[in-house]
């Protein structure tokens, strides 16, 4: 296996010379040269350089658009802005080193993409699901830091590291550079890749008095467990705001085998919650809700949905805000 090593010379200009004036141009193979170099950068920047070892396609790229995840399956160093797949599944040793480029801060004079300055980010995952087997080592250059580092006596001189163990994970590390300190450091950002991160959009509605409303919330299979903020405020037929309150509630998916046509409770935790009433004696429950998942006839999906019933008497209505925090 060929490790990816990128072209890091920097763009050629061609020069066309001056209209008229003879052999003030590039040559032809000059030209040509510089052209063909521009194109090994881009190449080495967004093709994908697994096909590299032998048979017909030895050498072959395929190039994609924003780039592509490198594949690693030994001890190699990382280079400023790479996407690397890291395969430690035929990986004999006990961990897998990373070496991360050195951080400095920009120069429009030296910066050759050796180097990674503030902002530069890199990323590595565990597209094989193979970490399990083998720990990943990620080292700085020395005289860097990285966050949460391990030091011991194994560190190579004026280095530090991280390991990751666990499978499914997807690490992005971002350099930044303090100019006034001089201090090198990685950020590291670690999350699971089946975590399902887009969260769903806010509700608001408004229920009258005894009525029970479905609102539907998403999809049963997109998450483990998700965290509401339910707002709830009384709303008087002048059309202020008389008492509100909020809480937050905590879901727990249903496996989806159990889901069905006929609504299921599903389990829910209302961990924290805060009424505001000028009147402690006129408090009471301002709505009753409970979390139902089922087919959803049309779409044919597991869904999860939100049946709140209003404690409200009229002419006064119930206004409420169910949003999404957190979702897992």
């Amino acid at each position: 296996m060929t490790i990816y090593t990128p072209n890091t010379g920097t763009k050629k200009n061609l020069n066309t010379g001056t209209p008229g004036q003879a052999g003030t141009a590039d040559t032809i193979n000059a030209g040509g040269a510089k052209i063909a170099e521009n194109f090994n950068q881009i190449y080495d920047a967004l093709g994908d350089l697994r096909v590299t070892s032998s048979g017909a396609t030895a050498g072959k790229q395929f190039i994609h658009p924003g780039g592509v995840y490198q594949y690693i399956d030994q001890d190699a160093i990382l280079y400023p802005g790479g996407l690397y797949t890291v395969d430690t599944t035929d990986v004999i040793q006990q961990e897998l080193l990373l070496t991360l480029p050195p951080i400095q801060d920009f120069s429009y004079t030296t910066y050759d993409g050796t180097y990674a300055v503030s902002g530069t980010r890199i990323v590595i995952q565990d597209a094989t699901k193979s970490w399990s087997n083998v720990g990943i080592k990620i080292e700085t250059s020395p005289g860097d830091t990285i966050t949460g580092a391990i030091i011991d006596d194994e560190d190579s001189q004026g280095t530090q590291k991280i390991y990751v163990f666990v499978k499914d994970q997807e690490v992005t590390l971002i350099a930044h550079y303090d100019v006034e300190s001089g201090n090198a450091n990685w950020n590291v950002s670690i999350k699971n890749n089946n975590t399902f991160s887009v969260l769903p959009s806010e509700t608001n509605i408004e229920i009258d008095d005894d009525q029970e409303n479905i609102i539907e919330l998403l999809d049963v299979r997109t998450f483990n467990s998700i965290k509401y903020l339910i707002y709830s405020e009384e709303i008087d037929s002048n059309g202020y705001v008389v008492r509100n309150g909020t809480s937050e509630v905590l879901l727990l998916s249903l496996p989806e085998q159990q889901v069905s046509g006929t609504p299921t409770e599903m389990s829910s935790t209302q961990y924290a919650g805060i009424v505001w009433d000028t009147n402690d004696s006129d408090y009471s429950e301002l709505f009753e809700y409970e979390f139902l998942a089922y087919i959803d006839a049309a779409s044919q999906k597991p869904v999860a949905s939100l049946a709140i019933t209003s404690n409200i008497i009229a002419p006064n209505t119930l206004n409420i805000v169910v949003k999404p925090i957190t979702l897992v």
